[in-house]
């Protein structure tokens, strides 16, 4: 679920729905298996100046686990194909239904994959160096 940065999640102490569970901290190493029991990954950042500049890594921890993922229209989610946008908690609920379709697609999980190993560090680390390079090679000339 992330880490609580309000006091939003205060409430859950009394008044949870019953199909949420609060698992708490786990180990990093435990949470492929979370998520494999997952039907979707969920990005609902508020809108505004915090979700606009997110770049929530967890979108490619779910899409590395095979999962559609439905997020608020934040810039990097609107950005991945795979993503289904929603506005609204009514808009969630009805892309809910189509991502437990697209989990089983086993082309989806495959797209989905690839999509994250674009994504994992090295490759981003390696973007990084050729555009310095790219930088460093005009300001010579």
């Amino acid at each position: 679920m992330g880490e609580a940065l309000d006091d939003s999640f205060d409430r859950f102490d009394t008044a949870r729905p019953a199909n949420l569970q609060m698992l708490g901290r786990r180990p990093y190493r435990t949470i492929p298996s979370i998520l494999s029991a997952l039907d979707a990954g969920l990005i609902p950042f508020r809108l505004g100046p915090e979700g606009s500049n997110a770049s929530p890594i967890k979108l490619y921890e779910y899409l590395a686990a095979g999962l559609p993922v439905l997020a608020t229209p934040i810039p990097e989610c609107e950005l991945v194909p795979e993503v289904d946008i929603a506005p609204s908690a009514a808009g969630f609920s009805d892309l809910l239904d189509r991502a437990r379709t697209t989990r089983r697609s086993e082309e989806f999980r495959r797209r989905a994959r690839d999509r994250a190993r674009e994504n994992d560090w090295s490759q981003r680390a390696r973007t990084a160096l050729a555009a310095l390079s790219l930088t460093a090679s005009a300001g010579e000339g």
